[in-house]
């Protein structure tokens, strides 16, 4: 027929080759995912399974070990092993649950429960002990609380910048409770956990005070470190005797230099702002006499107008 269009045999072959080669590549992606999906399952109930086993075999350890524990405390009044049992079921519970059950690795859940544990268990130590002289589990939850508080400080603020500050908040309010509670434990003497409290505030209050800077930067620094020394040293001198009041010479020698320093920052504030004020009213000036005055193209054009005029 006129008109019709015949396309060759061998073209023929060559698209049933291209097709056949795609629907081949899918079916070979298709078998893959599927695959895959099965081997997910698999793995998800593989996990499942074992943790049920690890489950019920660490339930089946706590319970014998209680009964033997009960068993034994009809004959002699023991110490309460089995707690500590316990807490090896738990953790290695947790670390399993935490680490392999959940899709993501959940590392600060686990620290809060090795925290808990190792704390619970140093406190049942502590009261079937009966020493009741010195509260030592206090001191191993601030020494362990420290790391926790920094692991959950930097993973809340990840991505922010005041999560070092918060850092150092924690070191400081940490460290300082646990001299108090060394102090408590001792014969409650001098009162030596008030200068970690003075020693340590003067790195955190320069840690605060760039993180917020200002004009009056190094004047704001040299007034606290002032204010701190000078506590030392009045808290030094009343412990002692209260004898000669000698704090009030380094009280007024520094006191005349800071105040001597806040007299020049100021002179320096207002002569910068004399300066910026000069400044804008030049540029204001400046705007005012190019507004005034025509530019070059306009003074061109004038002058070729008078030009053609005279002529």
């Amino acid at each position: 027929m006129e008109g019709e269009i015949r396309i060759p045999l061998e073209q023929h072959e060559e698209e049933g080759i291209k097709e056949g080669t795609i629907t081949q590549k899918e079916d070979i992606g298709q078998l893959v995912l599927e695959k895959l999906k099965a081997q997910e399952a698999y793995e998800k109930t593989f996990q499942s399974r074992a943790f049920k086993i690890h489950f019920f075999t660490g339930l089946t350890i706590g319970v014998v070990s209680f009964m033997v524990w009960l068993l034994q405390s009809f004959m002699v009044s023991g110490w309460p092993w089995f707690v500590y049992i316990w807490g090896a079921v738990v953790l290695t519970m947790s670390t399993h649950f935490y680490l392999f059950e959940r899709p993501q690795k959940e590392y600060l859940p686990l620290h809060v429960m090795f925290f808990s544990v190792i704390n619970l268990c140093a406190f049942m130590s502590w009261i079937f002990a009966r020493n009741y002289e010195t509260a030592w589990f206090l001191e191993l939850g601030i020494a362990t609380g420290i790391f926790l508080a920094l692991h959950s400080i930097f993973s809340v603020f990840r991505d922010d910048s005041r999560k070092w500050f918060y850092a150092h908040c924690t070191l400081f309010t940490m460290i300082n409770a646990l001299c108090f509670v060394a102090w408590l434990d001792s014969a409650k003497g001098f009162p030596w956990f008030l200068y970690p409290i003075f020693g340590l505030s003067i790195p955190l209050y320069i840690h605060w005070s760039v993180r917020h800077p200002s004009d009056t930067l190094l004047w704001r620094l040299h007034a606290g470190l002032f204010v701190q020394v000078q506590l030392i040293l009045f808290f030094t001198w009343a412990v002692e005797s209260m004898a000669f009041p000698w704090f009030f010479f380094p009280l007024l020698i520094w006191g005349s230099v800071l105040a001597i320093h806040g007299a020049y920052v100021q002179r320096q504030k207002r002569e910068m702002l004399r300066m910026m004020q000069q400044k804008e009213s030049e540029l204001a000036t400046r705007e005012l006499s190019t507004k005034d005055l025509p530019s070059e193209n306009v003074r061109r054009q004038m002058e070729v107008v008078d030009s053609s005029i005279q002529r």
